[in-house]
């Protein structure tokens, strides 16, 4: 397992509301969404931590999508490469 940071930070000069962040990643991730309780002021940064538990190795790609009010399909993608972790 492993953590992933998703950062977010806002480019408008308004407050960004009732935001919810997606992550999906086949073979790692089963779709979760998680509401945004309060809102991003102008410039501000948010930061979410979600643990990750790949099922296979290889190479997998995870997405996160944001949206809110004032902002929609806000989206980022990373590869990472799950290599098998060696017991000895």
């Amino acid at each position: 397992p492993f953590d992933v940071i998703v950062k977010l930070v806002n480019p408008l000069s308004v407050p960004l509301t009732g935001g919810s962040l997606c992550m999906e990643g086949p073979g790692m991730v089963k779709p979760s969404s998680v509401k945004i309780k309060k809102s991003i002021g102008p410039n501000e940064e948010f930061r979410e931590t979600i643990q990750v538990k790949p099922r296979r190795a290889g190479r997998r790609e995870i997405i996160a999508s944001f949206q809110c009010k004032q902002l929609c399909n806000v989206t980022g993608v990373v590869e990472v490469d799950v290599v098998n972790e060696s017991k000895n």
